[in-house]
């Protein structure tokens, strides 16, 4: 049997997860703002992968789905701001991410 004076109180544990879902968002954010920054001063994409930390995206990756969080945009909704924010960069990116592509080989 759990010992109860051990566990937490379901207002501790809100105050965990609110804290461990602001600082993924503060993450994500500086993240999200160093790539464009690097992008419209000229980056390459090979440069701007070798400064993300892949375990941090992995983690916030996981407490996502752990929280079963799930967005679905209206399909006329391109005036929101995710809609914009993504379209503009996919705008500054033009150009400067690397397709890879299956190269024929002659068997």
């Amino acid at each position: 049997m759990k010992d109860i004076n051990k566990a937490a109180t379901e207002e501790e544990v809100g105050v965990l997860h609110g804290l461990i879902t602001t600082l993924h968002k503060l993450k994500a954010t500086a993240l999200i703002d160093e790539v464009r920054m690097l992008l419209e001063n000229g980056c390459m994409a090979q440069e701007i992968i070798a400064l993300i930390e892949s375990k941090d995206l992995m983690a916030m990756q996981k407490w996502v789905e752990y929280n079963k969080i799930s967005c679905i945009l209206p399909a006329d909704d391109d005036d929101s701001e995710l809609s914009k924010s993504l379209k503009a960069l996919k705008e500054s990116q033009a150009g400067k991410v690397i397709q890879f592509t299956q190269e024929e080989t002659g068997a």
